[in-house]
Order: C-alpha cells, then structure tokens, then sequence
C-alpha cells in the first residue's frame, strides 16, 4: 500500500535579483551622487559623467564608448582614467537662486 504522491514545486529564492547601480560615488566630493548618461548620435557615441551634489558639480565627457558598454562600464572606466589623470574634467557653477535683495518689503513705517 502506498500514499499519495505530492506534487513537486520548484523553490523559488527568497532574495530579489540585484541590478546595477544608476548612482555612484564621486571621486572629487565623496558622495553618492555620479550618475552616467549614454548618448548615441549618428556615428558616434559617448557618455556625460555628471555629480549632483551642488557642492561639487563635477563634469566630464568620455568619448568613443563601445557599444557593449553599460553605465556601470562607463563608470568603471572614468574611474581607471581619473585615477590615471588621464580624463579632463570641469566644475560648473552654481547659481544662488532666492537670496535677492528686496528694499520695500523689509521698511518698517514711524
């Protein structure tokens, strides 16, 4: 005599599927804010390294990538170039918005 038969199921991982990053660290400031954009014109294709901190505001532009090449790619290269000294790099300015200074609102009348 013999029992039923349960029905296999297949174990699924408990744990999610880890992605690349879309935000890395920058090697001017420290914080996590690099993020990688890949831009793909007529014949060629190259990638703007941009930090957000407003700080920091560092900027560089990275010419010939590959095609196989992810923002992780990128970013792993910039790096291998920046350590090397070997990438141009540019801060750009930050413009102070909301401090003007207004004369009539702050006269107080006697």
């Amino acid at each position: 005599m013999g029992r039923r038969r349960k029905k296999r199921s297949i174990k699924k991982p408990h744990w999610r599927e880890r992605r690349p990053p879309k935000v890395f660290q920058c090697p001017v400031c420290g914080a996590v804010s690099v993020t990688v954009k890949i831009v793909e014109e007529e014949d060629t294709r190259y990638a703007l390294i941009a930090c957000s901190n407003p700080k920091c505001r560092m900027r560089s532009r990275i010419d010939n990538v590959p095609i196989l090449f992810t923002p992780v790619d990128v970013y792993s290269m910039f790096m291998d170039l920046y350590n090397e000294g070997k990438v141009k790099i540019w801060f750009e300015e930050v413009e102070e918005l909301g401090e003007e200074e207004s004369g009539g609102s702050s006269e107080e009348e006697e």
